[in-house]
C-alpha cells in the first residue's frame, strides 16, 4: 500500500465495518514493478461458517483516475485563466463552462 494512504485506509475500512460510512474509498498500491495503481475498496461484515468475517471488494480504477486528469492543453488553459487578473471562463461550443476561476 501506498505509505500516504494507510492511516484514511484503515479509518474508512473500520467506519465501514462499524456502518459509519457507506460509500466505497479510493487508496493507493504499489505492484511489484513499482508502478502505482488505484483502488476502490469497499467492505462489509459478515458470518461465514457461523463466525464473523470480512467480505471485502476492490477494483482497480488507474485508467479511470488516468482519464481524469487533465491533459497539457487543459492544464494550459487552466494556467492561463488562472493567471488573468478578471473572473474569466472559458465556454465551450455546446455552451458549457469547461474552465473558470473568479478573483
Amino acid at each position: 500500500m501506498y505509505p500516504e494512504d494507510r492511516a484514511t485506509h484503515g479509518k474508512c475500512a473500520f467506519d465501514m465495518l462499524k456502518g459509519k460510512r457507506k460509500s466505497p474509498y479510493e487508496f493507493r498500491i504499489i505492484g511489484k514493478d513499482g508502478s502505482i495503481h488505484w483502488i476502490m475498496e469497499s467492505v462489509t461484515p459478515v458470518i461465514f461458517e457461523g463466525r464473523p468475517a470480512i467480505l471485502g471488494n476492490s477494483m482497480d480504477i488507474t485508467e479511470y483516475k488516468q482519464a481524469q486528469k487533465p491533459s497539457g492543453s487543459q492544464k494550459t488553459l487552466a494556467d492561463i485563466i488562472e493567471f488573468l487578473p478578471d473572473a474569466t471562463a472559458a465556454i465551450d461550443r455546446q455552451g458549457r463552462v469547461i474552465a473558470g476561476i473568479t478573483p
